[in-house]
């Protein structure tokens, strides 16, 4: 049965020769279209039918039937584009250019961590053995965002919720419609409160608190060389 007009889900889709790992998941978050077919779902996803038909059997996704053809909803197709691009690959292929397509929780900041050797060795292991079918090689942070994500799942979300505005929904995406208050302000990364001044991305607690000050001794903890 020949699709009519209103059945295709863009108007100018990514070609299939030659494309990139980014060009497809900017169609996917910047030409965000309600729902796919299953052709679209294995183009942007970079799947194979035997993952696909795995995903619908496991009730990873769900597809629907809309005027005879088989569609899929974004947020399913956004589902399996995680499972084969981590959060801060997808961040890449949007760049700032189109960062704001991500509500302002789930875009990907950077800082910077300080670990015991053993561990920081253990998360290049780890991001070796995870590899599985993520199409990019995982690093550290891809490792990390993992860890916390079980993490962020088994914590008391109304507490968490009372303290951080948003985490629910940020915890459930893409499964939630952003709210009118998705946008990218100054708020500081870490406690997410408005910063000290426009544009900057930390307030004066959290930088002190957080980032590292090597200048004040070798692994920046001054407070252990106060005297009591």
């Amino acid at each position: 049965m020949r699709r009519s007009q209103k059945d295709v889900a863009r108007s100018a889709q990514t070609p299939i020769g030659g494309v990139t790992d980014r060009a497809l998941l900017r169609e996917l978050f910047v030409q965000r279209a309600p729902s796919y077919s299953i052709q679209d779902v294995l183009r942007l996803t970079r799947s194979t039918d035997d993952e696909l038909t795995a995903a619908l059997k496991t009730g990873v996704i769900e597809a629907t039937r809309t005027t005879g053809t088989v569609r899929i909803g974004w947020e399913d197709v956004a589902t399996l584009a995680f499972q084969r691009w981590t959060p801060r690959m997808v961040a890449a292929a949007l760049d700032v250019t189109y960062r704001d397509v991500l509500p302002s929780l789930n875009q990907v900041k950077q800082i910077v961590v300080q670990l015991p050797l053993y561990q920081i060795r253990l998360l290049h292991e780890l991001a070796q053995l995870q590899q599985g079918g993520v199409r990019a090689r995982l690093n550290a942070s891809d490792v990390l965002a993992r860890e916390l994500l079980d993490v962020a799942s088994s914590v008391d979300a109304s507490t968490i919720e009372a303290a951080i505005p948003g985490f629910t929904l940020a915890l459930q995406y893409p499964y939630f419609i952003p709210r009118a208050d998705d946008w990218a302000t100054a708020f500081c990364r870490f406690c997410g409160r408005l910063s000290d001044e426009a544009g900057r991305e930390m307030c004066d607690d959290c930088e002190l608190r957080h980032q590292p000050r090597m200048h004040l001794g070798e692994h920046g903890v001054p407070e252990l060389d106060q005297e009591e």
